[in-house]
């Protein structure tokens, strides 16, 4: 399912709003940029879940089993910007990316998001915000 992953990176890069940011597919011990001297968006999935194959009821009522499910994903997005941008700054570029989210042409449905507060970390000499959404998709086998 790292095609979700790579597919979000894509988007995003693909956003004109988000032209002057670098987006990348990572895991939090991926990124070590030190110091950050410009603002950069990481995105990975923390965990993804697979309903039971999907039933369709016809016209006559009868019901058959498809070979679609329905998969949860948990994505997760960390923005780190410099210290002296200040947390403004990132919550700017979470403000551009969840919009794009929710109301652009993201290929996947999100039913879920939470973005918490910016904390200093040392090792990137960064202000970073953590993010998750949820998305929902149906994949046919």
């Amino acid at each position: 399912m790292q095609q979700v992953v790579q597919t979000t990176v894509d988007y995003l890069e693909n956003e004109q709003t988000l032209a002057n940011e670098t987006i990348v597919a990572a895991y939090d011990d991926d990124i070590h940029p030190i110091p950050t001297d410009k603002c950069i968006v990481s995105v990975g999935m923390t965990s993804i879940g697979f309903s039971e194959k999907l039933k369709v009821v016809g016209d006559d009522g009868y019901e058959s089993v498809t070979n679609n499910r329905r998969y949860t994903a948990k994505m997760k997005i960390k923005i780190f910007v410099p210290y002296e941008s200040g947390s403004t700054a990132g919550f700017a570029v979470a403000d551009k990316i969840y919009t794009s989210l929710f109301y652009g042409r993201y290929p996947y449905e999100v039913t879920k998001a939470e973005i918490k507060d910016a904390d200093y970390d040392r090792t990137t000499e960064a202000l970073v915000i953590d993010s998750t959404f949820t998305v929902s998709a149906t994949i046919s086998s």
